[in-house]
């Protein structure tokens, strides 16, 4: 269903995501295929006795600093039935970690055993994007101390050569 409206999808456990990607000249047209892939979700789970819930949804846009100033002035929302689910101007803590899992550390997880045998080159580039993530979850510069201590300790991730 998500596909047909050109919107991506990542299911987890409890929680299903839908995220898309556009150019900031794009953004009205995006808009318009993830509320009708919202529309479409919501009609099958009203079929199948089930609900959206539109205080559980969440909408996040995601950019670099200078295209999402020019994205404030106008209305960042999206339409869930009777509802209107309007972005903020940050990530929280949580927010950060799901994303952080979904893009990152899943797909490390996933991928650990076709690494085997890769060389210490593609290990070392995967180990800065994990270090990069940790340094966004902590919000800790590159350079700060203690990176070790809280991929380790405090995120209970394993180093890439360990993982693979």
């Amino acid at each position: 269903m998500a596909r047909a409206h050109h919107v991506n999808i990542h299911a987890f456990a409890d929680d299903t995501q839908l995220y898309v990607h556009c150019r900031r000249v794009d953004t009205t047209s995006t808009i318009a295929h993830l509320e009708g892939c919202l529309v479409d979700v919501s009609l099958w789970m009203s079929a199948n006795r089930l609900k959206l819930n539109p205080d559980k949804t969440e909408l996040l846009w995601a950019g670099s600093r200078h295209s999402l100033s020019l994205l404030r002035n106008s209305s960042l929302s999206l339409q869930l039935g009777d509802e209107t689910v309007a972005a903020s101007d940050h990530l929280d803590a949580d927010s950060t970690r799901t994303l952080i899992h979904a893009f990152v550390t899943s797909r490390v997880d996933y991928c650990n055993t076709v690494l085997a045998g890769a060389s210490k080159s593609v290990t070392d580039r995967l180990q800065q994007v994990l270090n990069a993530a940790a340094r966004l979850i902590s919000d800790t510069r590159k350079y700060d101390r203690g990176l070790t201590h809280l991929l380790h300790r405090d995120l209970h991730w394993l180093d890439i050569p360990e993982c693979i």
